[in-house]
């Protein structure tokens, strides 16, 4: 279709840098498709990594509405807010989006950096702690021990988040390595 096609074409000038061409053919298949999520999710990167963090907020506010059960889109409203150093306003909805059960690591690096440097290192500890009820996964498990690094009391236990996620990970790659092996084409 015209906007799968406007999306490709967006995509290659997003990858060599041209931001102004790859903008207008998102926002032309962003219209011609307003209701997928793509198509706004591909607009918002381009603006993000053109460092227009106000229009991608208000590109955002006015598409928001037709996305109300889809986290993933949701999660740009708090980043964008952190990019234009609106803090209280991007953790209030950060908390919103992970108390709803939302998971996605990079978000949540985002929120518990951004919560580390607000309030404080030990909020930031405190919320990895309850995401990794529901996520126990190395990249949590390092965030945790950067976290408890920056807040300089917790050596051990930044040495042993770090551990259980070099363990974890090798239990992954072991996993993943005997299931191509064996795998029935």
């Amino acid at each position: 279709t015209t906007a799968q096609v406007l999306h490709h074409a967006g995509l290659y000038y997003r990858e060599i840098g041209q931001f102004e061409p790859a903008l207008r053919c998102g926002e032309a298949g962003l219209a011609l498709r307003p209701q997928q999520e793509l198509y706004l999710d591909s607009t918002l990167q381009t603006l993000a990594q053109w460092h227009r963090y106000e229009p991608a907020l208000e590109l955002l506010t006015r598409h928001l509405p037709s996305f109300t059960n889809n986290p993933a889109i949701a999660s740009w409203r708090p980043f964008l807010l952190a990019k234009l150093n609106r803090t209280d306003e991007a953790l209030r909805d950060y908390e919103t989006l992970f108390a709803g059960g939302y998971q996605n690591d990079s978000d949540f690096a985002e929120y518990a950096l951004l919560l580390g440097e607000a309030r404080s290192p030990a909020a930031a500890i405190a919320a990895v702690e309850v995401y990794l009820k529901a996520n126990d996964k190395p990249a949590t498990r390092l965030l945790q021990a950067r976290l408890y690094r920056r807040a300089g009391q917790y050596t051990g236990r930044a040495q042993a988040a770090e551990s259980r996620a070099q363990d974890d990970d090798g239990r992954h790659r072991a996993r993943h390595a005997y299931s191509s092996t064996t795998a029935v084409p």
